[in-house]
């Protein structure tokens, strides 16, 4: 369904000039009207990718509550990649919305760090969904951060999701184990179409979006599996961390 998708919209960006990318300013190298609406793809790709599997019933009810969740600020993206007029606090509100009805729809927390002073501020009530939303829109909004070269967020997202996929693979988590193969299938999809050529970009929808579904994963890899260093799904995703601090 993504690469489909993509080549749909590889195709479309010939013809319509909705949602393409300027080709003006200080990190804009490319010279034809290219489309910035990969993050409908992507989107398309985590449905269709959550639907497929209905035996799984806990893959197909994680999948589903992830993808609805993301909406939020997936469609903040999605609005600033077609009319540019979508600042970056409302967004940056959206992601914590986004963070915050996942954590109330199945409880996905940051709950241990492993670090005790932040371990100590954790055992404060409230905490907990205070450091989630701050960790989830940090990182969603890193990834957004970086992309902006041919490649570069899709191959970090690989980077991210292939090491949380291993570390369920060794903690035998089958559900994150297959929610990390189905999000990886999907961004390879549209990562052939990203790199080399730039033929599409992911866009604020599709770096927020994958920025939301990456980090959640971690966030609840170490959630369930206690015997894992909270801080290996951190080092999985660090270089947007360092990027965005720098």
């Amino acid at each position: 369904m993504t690469v489909f998708v993509t080549w749909l919209l590889c195709r479309l960006s010939k013809v319509l000039s909705i949602g393409h990318d300027s080709a003006h300013g200080v990190q804009k190298f490319h010279v034809s009207p290219t489309s910035r609406l990969g993050g409908v793809a992507i989107f398309l790709g985590l449905a269709v990718s959550g639907l497929s599997v209905p035996a799984i019933a806990e893959f197909q009810h994680y999948s589903v509550w992830f993808l609805l969740t993301a909406i939020p600020v997936w469609m903040a993206g999605l609005t600033e990649d077609l009319t540019r007029r979508v600042g970056p606090t409302l967004r940056l509100v959206l992601a914590t919305l986004s963070a915050a009805w996942l954590f109330g729809a199945l409880g996905v927390s940051v709950n241990r760090t492993d670090v005790w002073p932040i371990d100590l501020m954790l055992s404060i009530p409230g905490a907990p969904l205070c450091v989630t939303l701050l960790v989830v829109a940090g990182f969603t909004h890193s990834v957004n951060i970086v992309d902006g070269f041919h490649g570069l967020a899709c191959g970090l997202a690989i980077i991210a999701l292939s090491g949380l996929a291993f570390m369920a693979y060794k903690l035998g988590d089958t559900l994150l184990l297959q929610m990390c193969l189905t999000s990886l299938a999907v961004v390879l999809g549209f990562f052939v179409f990203n790199w080399p050529k730039g033929s599409i970009f992911l866009g604020d929808a599709g770096a927020y979006l994958i920025g939301f579904w990456v980090v959640e994963l971690g966030i609840l890899l170490a959630m369930r599996n206690p015997q894992i260093s909270p801080m290996a799904p951190v080092v999985a995703g660090l270089l947007p961390l360092i990027e965005t601090l720098f």
